[in-house]
């Protein structure tokens, strides 16, 4: 199964992408699913209840009481990104990623599975606050490598002006951001797309790193 994972700052266009990415799949004979609903178009979705419960494994307890630990002593203060409860489902449900795309079920009934919401995108939204988090990130990168299940996270690179526009269009009212001032809207964006340059830049040595143009103008395998 091959599993694409996308990530770029908030209205650069992800779930457009997802959209138009199902869709190329489809036409060329695979059998894809998403993680999460496409407010665009009502597509086939994974049922990630089953995944929650499988958080807490023994296996998984190690990173459990971790995540906790860590959790204690961090503090948003800039941005201010969720509360401690907040935080904790944000990094349990990477471990909920690392048993879906592990699954052998999922691997057996489809050919891919999209993500417009995944271990960069979110881990990704706390390096804001504080970059020493990195190590986070390369914990889970490292899990995914290691279970070779062949994801792809594919980058959305978008200028600031232009997300500015896209947010603008959907008016949303869900996230922190949708109630930021244009000026402090502007340097989270601007910060946002610096960590995520980063981490592209990081890893753009690694087979699994991709933009999505290059991805799109490679076609499909």
């Amino acid at each position: 199964m091959e599993i694409i994972e996308l990530f770029g700052v908030p209205g650069s266009g992800k779930t457009k992408a997802t959209l138009e990415m199902y869709r190329t799949f489809e036409e060329s004979g695979k059998k894809c699913i998403l993680l999460r609903e496409n407010e665009y178009e009502k597509l086939p979705v994974l049922n990630r209840k089953k995944y929650m419960y499988r958080v807490f494994k023994f296996k998984n307890l190690g990173i459990l009481f971790k995540l906790l630990f860590d959790n204690l002593f961090y503090r948003g203060v800039e941005y201010n990104n969720g509360n401690i409860k907040g935080r904790l489902k944000i990094l349990l449900r990477q471990i909920m990623y690392l048993e879906i795309y592990s699954d052998i079920e999922l691997k057996n009934n489809y050919d891919v599975l999209i993500s417009d919401q995944g271990v960069i995108q979110e881990l990704s939204g706390y390096l804001l606050e504080n970059e020493k988090l990195y190590s986070w990130l390369d914990f889970f990168l490292k899990k995914i490598r290691k279970m070779k299940t062949g994801v792809k996270f594919v980058y959305l690179s978008q200028p600031i002006n232009q997300v500015k526009v896209n947010i603008s269009k959907r008016n949303r009212k869900t996230a922190e951001m949708d109630f930021f001032d244009e000026s402090t809207l502007n340097k989270y964006l601007t910060d946002y797309n610096h960590i995520l340059e980063n981490i592209y830049v990081k890893n753009s040595d690694k087979n699994d790193f991709i933009k999505l143009n290059k991805l799109l103008n490679g076609g499909v395998s």
